[in-house]
Protein backbone atom coordinates (compact mmCIF):
# COMPACT_ATOMS: atom_id res chain seq x y z
CA UNK A 1 0.00 0.00 0.00
CA UNK A 2 2.36 2.93 1.38
CA UNK A 3 4.59 1.79 -1.74
CA UNK A 4 2.78 2.24 -4.19
CA UNK A 5 1.50 5.73 -2.82
CA UNK A 6 4.94 6.79 -2.27
CA UNK A 7 5.96 5.66 -6.15
CA UNK A 8 2.81 7.34 -7.76
CA UNK A 9 3.68 9.58 -10.35
CA UNK A 10 3.25 13.32 -10.45
CA UNK A 11 0.22 14.90 -11.45
CA UNK A 12 0.19 16.94 -14.90
CA UNK A 13 0.05 20.33 -13.65
CA UNK A 14 -2.34 21.37 -17.01
CA UNK A 15 -5.46 23.17 -14.83
CA UNK A 16 -6.85 23.56 -11.86
CA UNK A 17 -8.25 20.24 -11.62
CA UNK A 18 -5.88 17.58 -12.74
CA UNK A 19 -5.75 13.60 -13.24
CA UNK A 20 -3.82 10.93 -13.21
CA UNK A 21 -3.41 7.17 -14.04
CA UNK A 22 -6.69 5.40 -15.15
CA UNK A 23 -10.17 5.49 -13.27
CA UNK A 24 -11.77 2.43 -12.48
CA UNK A 25 -14.93 0.46 -11.51
CA UNK A 26 -13.95 0.27 -7.71
CA UNK A 27 -17.66 -0.94 -6.92
CA UNK A 28 -16.26 -4.25 -7.18
CA UNK A 29 -13.57 -4.39 -5.15
CA UNK A 30 -15.60 -5.85 -1.97
CA UNK A 31 -16.50 -8.67 -3.87
CA UNK A 32 -12.66 -10.01 -4.76
CA UNK A 33 -11.97 -13.13 -3.19
CA UNK A 34 -8.80 -15.11 -3.45
CA UNK A 35 -8.97 -18.08 -5.89
CA UNK A 36 -12.46 -16.32 -7.05
CA UNK A 37 -10.73 -14.44 -10.59
CA UNK A 38 -9.13 -15.26 -13.59
CA UNK A 39 -6.27 -13.63 -14.94
CA UNK A 40 -8.86 -13.09 -18.25
CA UNK A 41 -11.45 -11.20 -15.84
CA UNK A 42 -10.00 -8.42 -14.54
CA UNK A 43 -10.38 -6.21 -17.79
CA UNK A 44 -14.24 -6.64 -17.56
CA UNK A 45 -14.73 -6.11 -14.18
CA UNK A 46 -12.82 -3.01 -13.53
CA UNK A 47 -11.22 -1.68 -16.88
CA UNK A 48 -7.89 -1.76 -18.53
CA UNK A 49 -5.31 -1.71 -15.87
CA UNK A 50 -2.74 1.17 -15.42
CA UNK A 51 0.26 -1.19 -15.42
CA UNK A 52 0.69 -5.00 -15.86
CA UNK A 53 3.86 -6.85 -15.07
CA UNK A 54 4.71 -10.82 -15.68
CA UNK A 55 7.37 -12.34 -13.62
CA UNK A 56 8.13 -16.11 -13.68
CA UNK A 57 10.29 -17.36 -10.32
CA UNK A 58 10.92 -21.41 -8.87
CA UNK A 59 7.34 -21.20 -7.82
CA UNK A 60 4.97 -20.43 -10.53
CA UNK A 61 3.88 -17.28 -12.92
CA UNK A 62 2.99 -14.23 -11.33
CA UNK A 63 0.78 -11.74 -13.34
CA UNK A 64 0.73 -8.21 -11.24
CA UNK A 65 -1.84 -5.88 -12.55
CA UNK A 66 -2.02 -2.19 -11.29
CA UNK A 67 -5.04 0.05 -11.16
CA UNK A 68 -4.28 3.74 -10.37
CA UNK A 69 -6.46 7.34 -10.14
CA UNK A 70 -5.10 10.52 -8.55
CA UNK A 71 -7.07 13.54 -8.66
CA UNK A 72 -6.15 16.87 -7.39
CA UNK A 73 -6.35 20.96 -7.39
CA UNK A 74 -3.34 22.68 -8.66
CA UNK A 75 -4.24 25.88 -6.36
CA UNK A 76 -5.50 24.23 -3.20
CA UNK A 77 -2.89 21.17 -3.19
CA UNK A 78 -5.63 18.79 -2.02
CA UNK A 79 -6.21 15.49 -3.67
CA UNK A 80 -7.17 11.83 -3.63
CA UNK A 81 -5.82 8.32 -4.88
CA UNK A 82 -7.34 5.27 -5.36
CA UNK A 83 -4.91 2.34 -5.91
CA UNK A 84 -5.43 -1.37 -6.28
CA UNK A 85 -3.23 -4.33 -6.99
CA UNK A 86 -4.44 -7.66 -8.37
CA UNK A 87 -2.00 -10.50 -8.67
CA UNK A 88 -2.54 -13.63 -10.31
CA UNK A 89 -0.83 -17.15 -9.64
CA UNK A 90 -0.67 -19.50 -12.56
CA UNK A 91 -3.62 -17.59 -13.66
CA UNK A 92 -5.89 -17.31 -10.42
CA UNK A 93 -6.20 -14.81 -8.21
CA UNK A 94 -3.26 -15.13 -5.60
CA UNK A 95 -3.55 -11.48 -3.71
CA UNK A 96 -4.98 -8.25 -4.14
CA UNK A 97 -4.46 -4.64 -2.27
CA UNK A 98 -6.61 -1.64 -2.35
CA UNK A 99 -6.50 1.72 -0.56
CA UNK A 100 -8.39 5.06 -1.20
CA UNK A 101 -8.24 8.35 -0.01
CA UNK A 102 -11.47 9.63 -1.87
CA UNK A 103 -14.37 10.62 0.40
CA UNK A 104 -16.75 8.20 -1.10
CA UNK A 105 -14.43 4.79 -0.55
CA UNK A 106 -12.11 5.54 1.89
CA UNK A 107 -10.33 2.74 3.83
CA UNK A 108 -10.24 3.12 7.30
CA UNK A 109 -8.40 1.15 10.25
CA UNK A 110 -9.60 1.02 14.16
CA UNK A 111 -6.70 0.87 15.66
CA UNK A 112 -8.22 0.62 19.01
CA UNK A 113 -9.30 -3.02 17.63
CA UNK A 114 -5.92 -4.15 16.83
CA UNK A 115 -4.87 -5.02 20.57
CA UNK A 116 -8.18 -7.55 20.43
CA UNK A 117 -5.90 -9.69 18.74
CA UNK A 118 -3.88 -12.27 20.02
CA UNK A 119 -0.63 -13.56 18.58
CA UNK A 120 -1.37 -17.64 18.73
CA UNK A 121 -4.91 -17.42 19.72
CA UNK A 122 -6.98 -15.54 17.48
CA UNK A 123 -8.33 -16.92 14.57
CA UNK A 124 -9.37 -15.79 11.31
CA UNK A 125 -13.08 -15.08 12.30
CA UNK A 126 -11.76 -13.67 15.42
CA UNK A 127 -9.76 -10.59 13.13
CA UNK A 128 -12.91 -10.39 10.91
CA UNK A 129 -14.73 -9.13 13.76
CA UNK A 130 -12.19 -7.04 15.32
CA UNK A 131 -10.73 -5.19 12.34
CA UNK A 132 -13.74 -6.01 9.68
CA UNK A 133 -13.05 -7.13 5.70
CA UNK A 134 -9.76 -6.85 5.05
CA UNK A 135 -8.46 -4.33 2.77
CA UNK A 136 -5.87 -6.79 0.99
CA UNK A 137 -5.21 -10.57 0.91
CA UNK A 138 -2.44 -12.95 -0.09
CA UNK A 139 -1.92 -16.30 -0.22
CA UNK A 140 2.21 -17.26 0.08
CA UNK A 141 3.77 -16.74 -2.05
CA UNK A 142 3.43 -13.71 -3.07
CA UNK A 143 5.58 -10.98 -5.18
CA UNK A 144 3.46 -8.28 -3.68
CA UNK A 145 5.69 -6.26 -2.53
CA UNK A 146 4.25 -5.79 0.95
CA UNK A 147 3.37 -9.04 1.05
CA UNK A 148 6.28 -10.59 0.06
CA UNK A 149 8.23 -9.59 3.29
CA UNK A 150 6.20 -10.89 5.65
CA UNK A 151 5.16 -14.85 3.73
CA UNK A 152 8.28 -16.43 5.75
CA UNK A 153 6.09 -16.37 8.47
CA UNK A 154 2.82 -17.03 7.13
CA UNK A 155 0.46 -19.18 4.97
CA UNK A 156 -2.09 -16.33 4.08
CA UNK A 157 -1.27 -12.53 5.22
CA UNK A 158 -4.57 -9.54 5.52
CA UNK A 159 -3.92 -6.37 5.56
CA UNK A 160 -5.54 -2.68 6.23
CA UNK A 161 -4.50 0.73 5.34
CA UNK A 162 -5.59 4.34 5.66
CA UNK A 163 -4.40 7.77 4.74
CA UNK A 164 -5.33 10.97 7.21
CA UNK A 165 -4.72 13.43 4.84
CA UNK A 166 -5.72 13.10 1.30
CA UNK A 167 -2.83 12.12 -0.86
CA UNK A 168 -1.57 15.22 -3.59
CA UNK A 169 1.58 14.98 -5.34
CA UNK A 170 0.70 18.55 -6.63
CA UNK A 171 2.02 20.57 -3.51
CA UNK A 172 4.14 18.93 -0.78
CA UNK A 173 2.67 18.19 2.58
CA UNK A 174 2.93 15.79 5.48
CA UNK A 175 0.41 12.74 5.07
CA UNK A 176 0.45 9.74 7.62
CA UNK A 177 -0.33 6.58 6.84
CA UNK A 178 -1.24 3.46 8.70
CA UNK A 179 -0.83 0.12 7.54
CA UNK A 180 -1.95 -3.28 9.73
CA UNK A 181 -1.12 -6.54 8.78
CA UNK A 182 -1.80 -10.03 10.36
CA UNK A 183 -0.15 -13.03 9.47
CA UNK A 184 -1.50 -16.79 9.73
CA UNK A 185 -0.64 -19.74 9.71
CA UNK A 186 -1.68 -23.34 8.33
CA UNK A 187 -4.50 -23.95 10.44
CA UNK A 188 -5.82 -20.09 10.29
CA UNK A 189 -4.31 -18.99 13.47
CA UNK A 190 -2.47 -15.35 13.77
CA UNK A 191 1.28 -16.20 13.62
CA UNK A 192 2.05 -12.42 13.50
CA UNK A 193 1.04 -8.77 13.82
CA UNK A 194 2.45 -6.06 12.48
CA UNK A 195 1.00 -2.17 12.98
CA UNK A 196 3.27 0.87 10.71
CA UNK A 197 2.61 4.17 11.51
CA UNK A 198 4.61 6.44 8.67
CA UNK A 199 4.48 10.35 8.41
CA UNK A 200 5.23 11.85 5.66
Amino acid sequence: MRNLLIAAPLLVLTSCVVSDGHNFDFSNVPKLGLHQMKDTEYNNIFAEPWREEKTTTGDAKFDNVKYYYASGNTFSGRGSVRILLLEFKDGQLNAYDYASSFDEDKTHIDLAAVNKIKIGVSTKEDVLIALGKPHGKALCPSEIAIFMDKCDKAIEIWGWGEYEKNYTRVKEKRSKVTEVFVMFDKEGTVRDLKTYVITK
